[in-house]
């Protein structure tokens, strides 16, 4: 037995009440969040995009070389013994990690300088020489050090100057960039 009884806009069959048809606000009010939707969809891809495009805008201009390359064997030390066996100019040696981003930061003006100093005026060694690490030894504590045993750092990178086989200055971290200027 089905009933059609009108109840305000309500509609029912067999006790069930069908949808009522929308009014004028609430299909006004439909088409507005449906535009917010679609709004903030398009917001969305538009960030996912510039944000897609921003990074591989900075992976092109990331510096490809690579410390470990062959061009540069002739400038690394990787037998601690070997670390002040150098003689004549004063040298800086330089330590650092594959896995460290301010290593990576310094990479480019590291290299630059390697390329340039083709003649060993003041010549760099790559040290692939495990250091001790101890956070609480400051720079000028290994000013003046002549043993390789001796050396400690805080942390990578750390570039030493090395006169007469003694060090004679101490960069840390991004201090590396100043030492040649």
């Amino acid at each position: 037995m089905a009933t059609d009884e009108k109840k305000g806009t309500e509609q029912t069959i067999f006790a069930q009440k069908l949808p009522s048809a929308p009014t004028p606000e609430e299909q006004l009010q439909s088409r507005y969040s449906r535009r917010f939707y679609l709004f903030c969809l398009a917001l969305i891809g538009l960030i996912v995009l510039v944000s897609a495009l921003a990074y591989s805008f900075n992976r092109s201009s990331r510096d490809r070389r690579n410390y470990e390359d062959t061009a540069y064997d002739s400038r690394r030390i990787s037998e601690p013994e070997k670390i002040f066996s150098a003689v004549g100019k004063p040298y800086y040696l330089l330590f650092y990690t594959a896995d460290c981003s301010v290593c990576e930061r310094v990479k480019s003006s590291v290299l630059d300088y390697l390329e340039k100093d083709a003649d060993y005026d003041h010549a760099m060694y790559l040290c692939t020489v495990t250091l001790t690490l101890d956070p609480s030894v400051t720079a000028e504590e290994q000013i003046g050090v002549t043993d390789y045993r001796e050396l400690k750092i805080a942390g990578y990178p750390t570039m030493f100057e090395v006169k007469e086989q003694k060090v004679t200055a101490v960069y840390e971290g991004l201090q590396i960039l100043d030492a040649w200027n």
